[in-house]
C-alpha cells in the first residue's frame, strides 16, 4: 500500500489530534459499528493510536448507553407517540419477552446492526432496573467494541498483504463493508420475520 497517503493522514491527525478523537467519540455515539470498523483499519495502518482509539470508543459506548436509556425514560409519558410505537415494535419483533428477561436481549442487540438504539431506548421506557441495564451494557460493550474493532483491524492486516495499492485497498474495504452490512441486514430480517411469525401463531 502507498505510504504517501497514509503519511498525509497521519500528519493531518497529529495537527488536529483533539478534534479527530472528539469526532470519533461523537460518531460512535451516533452510529457505532461502521465507525469502529474504520477505526480498526486506521489503527492497523498506524493512522490512529490504538490505545487512544479504544479508550475513546469505550468511553463513547458508555455515554451512548446512558444517553439512549435516559431518552427512553423521558419518553415514558409519550408512549402513544409514533416513535415509541416504532421502538416497541422493533424491539418486540426481536425480543418478545424483553421485559421479563432483559439481560440477554440488551447484550444481543449490541451485535445486531440497527437494533441497539431502539433496545436502549426501550430499556429506559420499560423501566428496566438500572443495575440490570448497567451490567448488561458492560458485558455488551466488552463484546461489541473488540468484535467490530477486530474486524477492521484484521481485515486491514490481511488485505495489506495482498495489495500495496491504496486505491485497490480502498475498493476492497468498500466491498467488504457493503457485503458485511448486507449480510447483517439479511440475518436481521430473517430473525425479525421468524419472531413475528412465531408471535402470530401463539
Amino acid at each position: 500500500m502507498t505510504n504517501h497517503a497514509i503519511d498525509i493522514l497521519r500528519t493531518t491527525i497529529e495537527y488536529h489530534h483533539t478534534v479527530v478523537y472528539l469526532v470519533l467519540f461523537l460518531l460512535v455515539v451516533i452510529e457505532g459499528e461502521l465507525v469502529i470498523i474504520f477505526a480498526g483499519v486506521a489503527s492497523h495502518l498506524g493512522i490512529l493510536d490504538t490505545p487512544m482509539v479504544l479508550f475513546t470508543i469505550f468511553t463513547a459506548a458508555g455515554m451512548k448507553s446512558f444517553m439512549f436509556y435516559k431518552i427512553g425514560t423521558l419518553l415514558q409519558r409519550f408512549h402513544r407517540q409514533k416513535m415509541i410505537r416504532y421502538v416497541q415494535h422493533k424491539v418486540r419483533s426481536f425480543f418478545p419477552h424483553f421485559k421479563q428477561k432483559p439481560m440477554m436481549p440488551i447484550i444481543m442487540s449490541k451485535l445486531i446492526y440497527g437494533v441497539n438504539h431502539a433496545t436502549l431506548i426501550y430499556a429506559g421506557f420499560a423501566k428496566i432496573k438500572p443495575r440490570i441495564f448497567i451490567q448488561a451494557e458492560i458485558v455488551a460493550n466488552l463484546l461489541w467494541v473488540p468484535a467490530f474493532f477486530g474486524i477492521g483491524y484484521f481485515f486491514s492486516a490481511n488485505v495489506s498483504e495482498i495489495t500495496r495499492n491504496f486505491q485497490k485497498f480502498s475498493l476492497y474495504l468498500a466491498i467488504f463493508v457493503i457485503g458485511f452490512f448486507a449480510l447483517e441486514y439479511i440475518i436481521r430480517s430473517i430473525v425479525e420475520f421468524k419472531n413475528t411469525e412465531n408471535d402470530g401463531t401463539e
